[in-house]
């Protein structure tokens, strides 16, 4: 399969919004292996005021792969800073989990890594509930 990547732009917004609480809240998400459906509550990760928020932030982009039909696969979310680079909100729909596209999310990251000289990448996770409450 043919694909593509590009910074998002705000008429992405809706179906990126859409993409990021199926891969990590509610029931869908629960399809995949990245569901926070057992952590966190509710249906709702982000919104598009969130996203504006987050690509209007100095440095930042977020990427959206699809396919060469312009099927949207996945996204990801990257900050470049005095820091390095931050990586979050790597997402696939779930019933497309485990088919390469967050592999092939994470090669376009280090990409984008490259073409800004970063030499330090950071990435937040959760490895269990203790984590949320300390």
């Amino acid at each position: 399969m043919i694909m593509h990547a590009r910074p998002i732009t705000p008429a992405d917004f809706p179906a990126i919004t859409a993409l990021v609480n199926a891969a990590y809240r509610g029931e869908a998400s629960k399809a995949g292996w990245t569901t926070e459906a057992w952590l966190v509550g509710g249906e709702r990760r982000t919104n598009e005021q969130h996203l504006a928020e987050l690509v209007a932030e100095s440095g930042a982009v977020i990427l959206q792969l699809e396919s060469d039909a312009g099927e949207l696969l996945g996204c990801v979310f990257l900050r470049h800073d005095d820091d390095g680079l931050y990586l979050g909100m790597l997402s696939v729909w779930p019933q497309l989990q485990a088919k390469g596209y967050g592999k092939t999310l994470l090669w376009l990251a280090e990409e984008h890594a490259r073409s800004l000289e970063v030499r330090h990448w950071s990435l937040w996770c959760w490895k269990s509930c203790s984590d949320l409450r300390d």
